[in-house]
């Protein structure tokens, strides 16, 4: 049985994942550019060797209580329906690999719960770990402070790095 690999991170001691194939790196969380009049969960924008990257403070995107970054604290730079953005999460433990029979779909709890977020739920013998959808968390139609918006359009300078487009 083939097992899919998913990198595992913590927000406020919970266990979430997203699929590695999605990741293009994991960086030391580092100062964040603040960019004026955005959404609450996105903290601003870092240069990645050239490349502007937003930045989301997934704590902040799940309604979670701010705390101060510490030095456990990293960015995930992830790469997905063409866009690149990072996200802030507390720690990341480890790569975890799960087969099919450990993936189970969210349960149902009618209107009690939202899980537009949640993929499927990962359980090994000692844990349960949320597999996120980061199609639905970053490019959600709903969302007025997505990420997808044209102020965060990234496009191609004639050097190969991408700038943010200004939506003026």
């Amino acid at each position: 049985m083939q097992k899919q690999e998913y990198i595992n991170f913590t927000i406020d001691q919970e266990e979430y994942a997203i699929e590695l194939v999605w990741v293009k790196e994991v960086i030391e969380y580092k100062k964040i550019t603040r960019l004026p009049n955005i959404g609450p969960f996105i903290k601003g924008v870092i240069n990645l060797r050239g490349l502007i990257v937003p930045v989301v403070d997934l704590r902040a995107k799940f309604g979670l209580q701010s705390r101060p970054y510490t030095k456990f604290t990293v960015v995930i730079v992830l790469e997905t329906l063409n866009k690149v953005f990072g996200i802030i999460v507390d720690t990341v433990p480890d790569v975890v690999l799960l087969s099919s029979k450990e993936l189970q779909p969210p349960p149902s709890f009618k209107s009690l719960v939202n899980k537009k977020y949640i993929k499927r739920i990962g359980r090994t013998e000692s844990r349960l770990i949320i597999i996120l959808d980061t199609e639905y968390i970053f490019f959600d139609q709903e969302a007025p402070d997505r990420i997808d918006s044209p102020s965060f359009e990234l496009n191609r300078n004639s050097q190969g790095a991408q700038k943010i487009q200004s939506p003026i």
